[in-house]
């Protein structure tokens, strides 16, 4: 497959070393910043007539700090703050997401399928593969390191696309008995299995490495998993906002961002 700019659609975006984590759901961007203190920003990644909404804590005064920022056309930037929220509510909000995410995720353990790499390679599957050195030039050669007052990595998808119809590329995918290998040396990653031949489904199988009760490593197929946790993910991304906001500024919220278009159980403003 050759792929361009017209059939790749990209994000260009630059990543910040204050920039600790994000999770992207549909119409949703999450993102977690450590600075002089610690934000969680959450806004639209469809629209860009929205605010976006700013948490922040770590904060001298021992709350949270919930603010609304739009930039206006010329660049400028005004906040306006629309509650202000004791910690302990945070960590009460916390403890919640962990049980429920524990219980998804034990629930969708005993469902999810154990694979074999034999299998897999019967299947006609690839499995693409770079080790840590590997890794590291892949991201340097797509992200370089660029100079925006300090030192952030830019994704560049030109430099991706030329990655991509190269040669090169094939030298990291692999018949699926890497997995022992991998299995052997042991790795957090998610594995990502590709269908180059037959029709079995779904033609792109992320893989992650488990550990049965015995102790011996096993590839578990993560689809249906990484399904389940998304839709927790937006679901709890909104009710916890609206657990832990005062109402009026949650109506607020709920207006300003246009989240009656995310509605995600198919119930309107009263779903969440």
């Amino acid at each position: 497959m050759v792929f361009s700019h017209s059939n790749v659609k990209f994000i260009k975006c630059v990543m910040s070393k204050a920039v600790k984590g994000r999770l992207r759901v549909p119409k949703l961007t999450v993102e977690l910043r450590q600075d002089r203190n610690t934000k969680l920003m959450l806004f639209r990644n469809d629209r860009s007539d929205t605010p976006h909404l700013t948490l922040s804590w770590n904060n001298p005064s021992k709350s949270i700090d919930v603010h609304l920022k739009v930039r206006s056309p010329g660049g400028r930037e005004s906040h306006r703050e629309i509650a202000v929220i004791p910690e302990r509510n945070f960590l009460r909000v916390l403890g919640t997401f962990k049980d429920l995410l524990l219980e998804n995720v034990l629930v969708n353990f005993s469902r999810a399928a154990r694979v074999r790499p034999g299998r897999l390679g019967r299947w006609g599957y690839a499995v693409f593969f770079l080790d840590e050195d590997e890794k590291r030039d892949f991201i340097d050669q797509i992200a370089p390191l660029r100079k925006h007052r300090k030192l952030e990595r830019v994704f560049d998808p030109t430099a991706f696309v030329e990655w991509a119809n190269s040669t090169e590329r094939l030298k990291n995918i692999y018949h699926p008995s890497i997995l022992h290998y991998i299995a052997a040396n042991g790795t957090e990653n998610v594995i990502m299995a590709s269908r180059v031949r037959s029709r079995h489904k779904p033609k792109l199988l992320p893989l992650g490495l488990f550990r049965n009760a015995a102790g011996q490593p096993v590839w578990i197929a993560m689809e249906r998993l990484s399904r389940s946790m998304l839709s927790l993910s937006e679901g709890f991304i909104l009710a916890c906002l609206k657990d832990l906001l005062p109402k009026d500024a949650w109506d607020t919220v709920y207006s300003e961002l246009q989240l009656e278009e995310i509605d995600l159980n198919g119930d309107g403003k009263t779903s969440i």
